[in-house]
């Protein structure tokens, strides 16, 4: 089967997502978020501290939902799946696990540190902290988000004015 090339589709269909959502009409709206493709699109550099990430990372996602009155960010699980061989074949390239506190500096070039799955979680665990305390709901899926997000998406539209 072939691979999907969702760093393309993400070039090309999701590039206006990186400025606020204008729903001037549906001042009740929820705005869904995949959690994955969030992770890749706040740039951060080496020597942030892990809480100045996440804030930009917090600041980012508010601003795609300046207009909505409920934000939901779903994450990918990285147990056990069907996707295995994909976070095997990712991690060839990636660093070493870090343990990862608020105020620790980062040192670890961005895209080895995402290439580890438990560095991933670790960042995800934090960064989830961090949204729910400004009242962003969070959800974890055991393992590949895709259809959790479809889902939501479609909770979210069911629940809405």
């Amino acid at each position: 089967m072939n691979k999907a090339n969702k760093a393309g589709f993400s070039k090309t269909s999701l590039k206006k997502l990186t400025q606020p959502l204008d729903l001037p009409d549906q001042p009740c709206a929820s705005l869904v978020v995949d959690g994955g493709w969030l992770l890749y699109m706040v740039k951060w550099e080496e020597g942030q501290t892990w809480q100045e990430i996440t804030d930009s990372y917090l600041s980012y996602v508010q601003c795609l939902g300046t207009h909505s009155q409920k934000i939901i960010v779903v994450f990918d699980g990285y147990n056990s799946s069907p996707k295995d061989h994909n976070h095997i074949w990712r991690t060839k390239n990636s660093c070493c696990d870090l343990l990862i506190q608020p105020d620790m500096i980062h040192l670890t070039p961005k895209a080895k540190f995402r290439d580890n799955t438990h560095n991933k979680g670790e960042l995800i665990n934090l960064l989830s902290s961090t949204l729910r305390k400004h009242q962003i709901t969070v959800e974890q899926c055991d393992n590949d988000a895709d259809t959790s997000i479809v889902r939501a998406a479609l909770a979210a539209a069911t629940h809405d004015c």
